[in-house]
Formats: C-alpha cells, structure tokens, sequence
C-alpha cells in the first residue's frame, strides 16, 4: 500500500478532536416542569450525553460521523496498491495449441494452464489496454481481434483446442508484429507467447517496436513416443513390404512396453521394447523395430505404444499402404549411362528413351524427364528438368554460374527421404527465377538448385545443374532421389505406396466422376461435407490424428495422419525460446501499476454518509 498525497492524513489531526469536541460541547437544553417523565425516559441518555463536558458516552452517530471523516481523508491521501499488469495499450496473446502442449503435469493439461494464465491476463486488463489472442498450430488461428470485451476474450480463450500438430510459431508471431504495429499511438506493444518451447530455433524476427515475453508452461518430461514409420517395399522380394518404426524415450527413468502393429484393425505382431533413461547430452534414448513380410495389398497399418505417459498423441502413428503401379517413362536426352541405371533401379518404372530432336510430346507417358535440352512444347504427363526448362517448369532460367554447391536443402519433403547432398560440387549451376507456385528444396549459391511444382493439375521439377558435370551421379543419394522425384510426379492423390501425412498437412483425394458432394467424418466423429471441384480435392481440416473417412455417392476412401515429430514428442519445457542469435528467456514480464482506491473509499463515505443521516432521522 502506497499514499501518492500523505500530507492529507494531517487532517485527521484535527477535524477528528473537533468532531468529538462538538459533541461534548453540545448545547444544554432548556429545562421545563413536566408532571411526569414516564413517556420522556428514551430522552434522558441523550440530554445526559449533550450537558457540557459530561464523560463522553457511546453515540452511533458519533462514530458513522467518524467514520465519514476518516474515509474522506483517506481519499484525499490517495492510497493504491500495485498488482501485475499486461502493459501496453495493444496486447497479443499467443496461445500455443501444438501437440505437445496436451502433455498432463499436475494432473492437467499444460494448454489447460496456458489458457488459465491468458484467462488472468485478460483480469489484469486496465482502461484502454486492448487485447488480440491467438491460436498457434500448423496455421495461425485468430481467435479475437483487437478487443477491450473482457467477455469475449473469455469466451474465445474458454473455446481454444489444443491440436495433433506441430507449431508454426513464427508465422503466429509475424502475424503478431504486423497487427500490434509500431506507431506513436501503439508504442509498448506487448506479444506473450504461453508455450513449453517445443519446437526448434526460429530465424531471427523484426519486431518493430514490439516486445516478445516468453511465459513458459510446464513443468517436466514423462513420454514415450513414435517419432518415426515408413513402408518400404523389400529388397529381396518386391511382393513384400517392410514397416520401420522408431521410438524414443524423452524421461528420466527407463521404460518398457509393448510395441504392437496392426493391419486394418487387426493385431498381427508385438514386440516388447525396452528403452534405457533419456541420454542426458541427447535428451532422449531410442529403438528401432522391422516388421518385414507384409503383403502388397492396400490397407492402414498402425504402430500402438502399449503404455500411459504424459502424451497421448504420438503413441499412434499410421501408414496407408497402396502398393505401386507401373509407371511408364520417358527420358529425352543425348545420352546418360548413369541416369539410365539409376531410373531402371525400379522394377516399376518402364523407361524409354528418345533424343531432343525425336521428341514430339508423345502420349501414353506418366512423366517425361528432360535432360539438357528443353522442348519448344511439352505433351501429356508430368515433366522432370534436369539442367533445363520449359513451360510447365516451376522456374525460369536467366544465367549460370560457376564452381556452385549445394548449401541447403529440404529434409522433410516425401521427394528428400533419405537423400544427403551435404558439401555436394556441382560444377557449373543454372541461375533461375522460382515461379510463384514453385517450392524450392536446394539451393547453392547462385539460387534454387531443385525445385518443385504444380498447376492446373501437372505436376513439374527442376533439377539447375549438369549431371554429368557434377559429383552428384556418385553419390548413394542419387538412385535414391530419382526414385523419390520420379514417385512424386506419377502418384495419384491418396495413392502413394506409405504414404505419410502429417497432422496439419494438405490432403489430396481422387475424386471418381459424377461424386457432387462427400461427408469427410475426423478421427473423433466431426462430419465435413464439402463440394469437390474437379477430380481431385485438397482437403485442409487434418489438425487430429487418427483415420479419417471420406464416403460419398458410390465412394470411400481412407487416410490416415501422424504427428510423427520429434520435437513435439520431447516435452521437457524450456526455459528460453531462440530467435536467431537473440533468446528470449521465460518470465511474466508483466509490469507493476499502481490501482488507486479514493473512488472507492468516496463512495463508501457516501454510502456511510447516507447512513448516518438515516439513523439520524430514526432517533428523531
């Protein structure tokens, strides 16, 4: 408690002994002769209490009187307390919603505590303090905008949903900088991020202005979790397929349990698991299991972790098995013994090969890959560029540049699996310009070196560097990457062999002809009817893992999503998030304001005041 104008109190100096005199010098009434005081006894107190410099006698008047001084003065010296406020007129509050921030600590979720502290935040709201919240999963969910209604930041935090999914925590934040701004009128903008830190280094972000405050959510790590499941066909038997499943211990003491493996529903092995504490300079210990002799037929197969721990969502992980169809392609080049070997790997994939000048945009042809020499007018198909470019590339070419390598690339693209081009030399290197649909998945120092593509339905890469020229053809890394790029552009959506979708991520379905409208029922019964436009449908609403439906008119089909991350399954809360070479270490970071209370007590001395005038009339 703290008085901003304390000289005040000196009035109780005096104004109190003045009040208490008053009342021993109240005035003496007349006397008169009565024949009887019988009716007049409730009198005699009063004119006991009113003779001059009679001992001071109890009166309610009196002390209300008091009490009525006493509060006024009190006002007038300003008390006020000091509590913790959001500071800034504009707030932005993030919620991180991710995977791991359904982990149980103290028996509640950590997201049920993030969103208890936002809920007090909201309280510690002053007049013209304006508050935005969001939702930060895959996407940026905006919960409110700009508002000052308690009520409906309340119930916009009290309906938030922590997802199956990983954060996107830099797109919340830039989202965040943008909305909060830096002008004259928002300076002090505040951005608190409610996380455990589960997620890797973000590149350095401007501000503008704008402070970030990390509230750290969570208190320890307890969890087992698939972090990682592929299918593959077998390599002694291309009838055959294997399911690869890895699985990490995040928590302090060794675990064990049983690692089951289903197809459609059906148990079809298990394997106990033993898994030593978590590695203390790693953070984690883990495991490996095979399941070898599947059969080719289509279905989802399913990992199950046979234990409870503190997150459920990756103790699940599924795989849609489509096994693989011919796939007849064309290779147009002056000749390449190496890229020939490494396309006919594939028992599956039918090569032919022509010459530049032999190539007339033949049909019947799932990918066409060009080499060297792009056409004036590509056919049918999808189209592969290898050291060229053509209409339907995903880039357009502008120069070259020399002595070039690979300095970055992609690792998580289904095109990447397993491809390593770390310190690759390319020799001479393509310089180009991504076309806005394209995605680029390396880069060396003149730009984009592969790049991905689609649109209006044709599916298109880009490869900027001369095979022959380059130490690429020696690599492990370069069967396998055709393999990949080659799959990518024939597969038909929702009919990739393994195929692996990630919670959040964009689903492609085939539609068959004639089907106006499907019902797409999510792992935990939500139905979405939706209008598909085309043959093929992007369905976006995959933020809960599990096995989802779409059934319509004479069709239904399948998919499955993962959450499948490491970072999300490592649950240990941080105690800093990283951005760039700045940390921003958690903390409140909320502000100690002054609340002052002589509204308060004003009123109280008119509610006392009225009070005192009604037991005053009462007496009467």
């Amino acid at each position: 408690m703290k008085f901003f104008a304390p000289w005040n109190l000196l009035w109780l100096l005096w104004l109190v002994p003045v009040i208490v005199f008053f009342y021993l010098l109240r005035l003496k009434r007349r006397e008169v002769v009565v024949s009887s005081v019988l009716l007049w006894s409730h009198l005699v107190k009063d004119v006991q209490a009113n003779a001059p410099f009679q001992k001071l006698k109890k009166n309610l008047l009196l002390l209300l009187q008091l009490l009525i001084a006493l509060l006024a003065i009190l006002a007038l010296a300003r008390p006020a307390f000091f509590s913790r406020s959001l500071g800034g007129n504009n707030v932005v509050v993030i919620l991180d919603g991710s995977a791991s921030m359904q982990s149980r600590d103290a028996g509640g979720s950590r997201f049920d505590a993030a969103r208890t502290l936002a809920l007090k935040m909201v309280s510690n709201m002053r007049g013209g303090d304006r508050m935005m919240a969001l939702l930060s999963t895959s996407v940026t969910h905006r919960l409110t905008g700009f508002t000052s209604d308690e009520n409906e930041l309340r119930r916009a935090l009290n309906n938030a949903e922590a997802r199956d999914t990983t954060t996107n925590l830099r797109d919340a934040l830039l989202l965040a900088v943008s909305v909060a701004g830096s002008s004259v009128q928002n300076r002090g903008s505040r951005i608190y991020v409610l996380s455990d830190g589960a997620f890797p280094e973000l590149d350095e972000i401007d501000t503008r202005g704008s402070s970030i405050q990390f509230v750290k959510v969570g208190s320890a790590a307890n969890n087992v979790g698939i972090v990682a499941l592929d299918v593959r066909r077998s390599f002694n038997d291309s009838s055959r397929y294997q399911m690869f499943v890895a699985v990490r211990n995040f928590s302090p003491e060794p675990k064990k349990c049983n690692l089951e493996f289903y197809r459609d529903d059906a148990l079809i092995d298990v394997r106990p698991v033993e898994l030593p504490a978590a590695d203390k300079a790693q953070g984690f210990s883990e495991k490996a299991e095979v399941l070898t002799n599947l059969t080719a037929t289509s279905g989802i197969l399913r990992a199950r972790l046979d234990l409870k721990d503190d997150l459920d969502s990756d103790n699940e992980a599924y795989s849609q098995l489509s096994p693989r169809r011919d796939i007849n392609l064309l290779l147009v080049t002056d000749g390449n013994l190496y890229l020939e070997k490494a396309l006919n790997l594939d028992p599956n994939v039918k090569v032919s090969v022509v010459s530049p000048a032999s190539y007339t945009g033949q049909p019947g042809y799932d990918v066409v890959l060009f080499e060297n020499s792009g056409p004036k007018k590509v056919g049918p198909g999808n189209h592969l560029y290898v050291n060229c470019a053509g209409d339907t590339a995903p880039v357009e070419v502008k120069s070259t540049v020399k002595d070039a390598s690979i300095l970055d690339w992609e690792r998580v693209h289904p095109v990447m699996r397993y491809v390593n081009l770390n310190a690759l030399p390319l020799g001479e290197a393509l310089t180009v310009t991504k076309r806005p649909w394209g995605v680029t998945l390396a880069e060396h120092e003149g730009g984009p070196a592969i790049v991905l593509g689609e649109r209006a339905g044709v599916k298109s890469a880009y490869v900027g560097f001369p095979l022959l020229k380059s130490q690429f053809p020696l690599r492990v890394a370069f069967p396998i990457f055709f393999n990949n790029v080659v799959q990518w552009l024939a597969a038909r959506p929702g009919k990739t062999e393994g195929q692996q979708l990630r919670a959040g991520q964009t689903v492609p379905l085939e539609i068959p002809a004639g089907v106006k409208e499907l019902t797409i029922t999510s792992p935990g019964g939500r139905k979405e009817k939706v209008r598909p436009e085309g043959k093929v449908l992007y369905y976006q609403n995959t933020e809960e893992r599990g096995i989802y439906t779409a059934a319509g008119q004479g069709v239904k089909q399948e998919f499955a999503v993962n959450l499948l991350s490491r970072d999300e399954s490592s649950t240990m809360p941080q105690d800093k998030i990283q951005f760039g070479r700045r940390p921003v270490v958690a903390g409140m970071g909320a502000e100690r304001t002054a609340r002052e209370l002589w509204r308060w007590l004003l009123l109280l001395a008119v509610v006392v005041l009225g009070l005192e005038w009604w037991v005053f009339h009462k007496r009467i």
